[in-house]
């Protein structure tokens, strides 16, 4: 941020409001802090009135605006990445090693190998007794906008197979963000309950249920040492196959941290193939 070659605002979601400003054209500004000077200023935003503010921002520093779109990107170059990969944030990638002289090919390889960020969305799935556990952990998307795309996303990759369960997993530092998640939550056909796990589990609950009284909600306890197959008995009061799991709103808690230990190990993450990507059977 201090010497950038190249600046990226990826897009302008509703988080951090509490530092960052209460509406998207005030957040836009407080990121705007970060263009470069001189230098290119890249977005996947597509909101008009956005944009401008940050295209004046990248002119102000003696820069430019390069907005790039994940239609960009062609179906088969998706190929090898996470259903819960964005073609955005791919294009952006792209668009700065061709700046930099990179070829297509070498940085989309590149791209597909690199190491995620340890609150990339994850996917992991579980052979049990009784069928098949998929856990989605979605708790570094800390906008409900952004959720929102993935769990349709999700619907759309697991088609019309198993069950979907909605946890999500409060701090109570976070209540605005906490609220938000559970309104969405309460909100969404496509949960066939809602856990809510972490602190204050009560005032969550109570909101959730005060939007929408037909939810299906639950406050499990998860054990210090527990199993897949322990969550799965937890989540689940229907014999389903697959069972998907969706962790949302928030990462750190003692109940997040349990729940990670025993779902996300390294063995069972999902690994892209042809299959995987239509299909969880």
């Amino acid at each position: 941020m201090i010497r950038a070659t190249d600046g990226i605002i990826a897009n302008i979601r509703q988080d951090h409001v509490e530092q960052l400003g209460a509406t998207l054209p005030e957040i836009a500004v407080s990121l705007c802090a970060t263009a470069p000077a001189n230098a290119p200023l890249y977005t996947a935003e597509d909101d008009p009135d956005l944009l401008a503010i940050l295209d004046r921002a990248a002119k102000a520093q003696g820069g430019w605006l390069v907005p790039v779109s994940g239609d960009e990107i062609t179906h088969e170059e998706m190929q090898g990445f996470s259903p819960l990969d964005f073609p955005e944030n791919i294009a952006l990638a792209l668009a700065i090693a061709d700046r930099h002289g990179v070829p297509r090919e070498v940085a989309l390889d590149g791209v597909r190998q690199a190491r995620p960020d340890p609150g990339a969305s994850k996917i992991h799935r579980h052979e049990l007794d009784g069928g098949r556990l998929i856990w989605i952990d979605l708790f570094g998307v800390n906008d409900v906008q952004s959720a929102e795309m993935n769990i349709r996303m999700i619907i759309d990759w697991i088609g019309d197979d198993g069950e979907v369960v909605f946890l999500i997993n409060n701090r109570e530092d976070r209540q605005f963000r906490s609220v938000q998640f559970a309104e969405m939550a309460a909100d969404n056909a496509d949960a066939a309950k809602i856990l809510v796990v972490g602190e204050t589990v009560g005032n969550l609950s109570r909101e959730i249920v005060n939007r929408n009284p037909e939810t299906r909600i639950e406050t499990p306890q998860i054990p210090q040492a527990a199993t897949p197959q322990d969550i799965a008995t937890l989540a689940n009061a229907t014999a389903t196959d697959p069972l998907v799991i969706v962790g949302l709103a928030n990462i750190h808690t003692e109940d997040a941290s349990r729940l990670r230990r025993a779902l996300e190990k390294t063995q069972t993450e999902w690994a892209p193939s042809a299959a995987a990507r239509r299909s969880v059977a």
